[in-house]
């Protein structure tokens, strides 16, 4: 089981657009889903515009991972 949630982890790391690749395999285009989920990534990215870890990620990369996690690993599909 952790082993699936440290692929999930190594694998957005690999590739930091898969947030929006993972969110457009569960949410139909232009579905409120879609669209709340897009609202919801504008608004913590502006939130969090020019902030940092302590790792020197951009602080905008733990809210994405979160969603990634919850929909990848937990299966959690409702948007709210």
């Amino acid at each position: 089981m952790l082993d699936k949630l440290v692929g999930i982890l190594r694998s957005h790391q690999e590739d930091p657009k898969r947030f929006f690749t993972v969110v457009r395999a569960n949410f139909a285009y232009a579905s409120p889903g879609m669209r709340l989920i897009e609202e919801a990534y504008q608004i913590a990215e502006s939130a969090h515009q020019g902030q940092f870890r302590d790792s020197g990620e951009a602080y905008i990369e733990h809210p994405k991972m979160t969603a990634v996690i919850l929909l990848e690993y937990l299966g959690v599909t409702d948007p709210v």
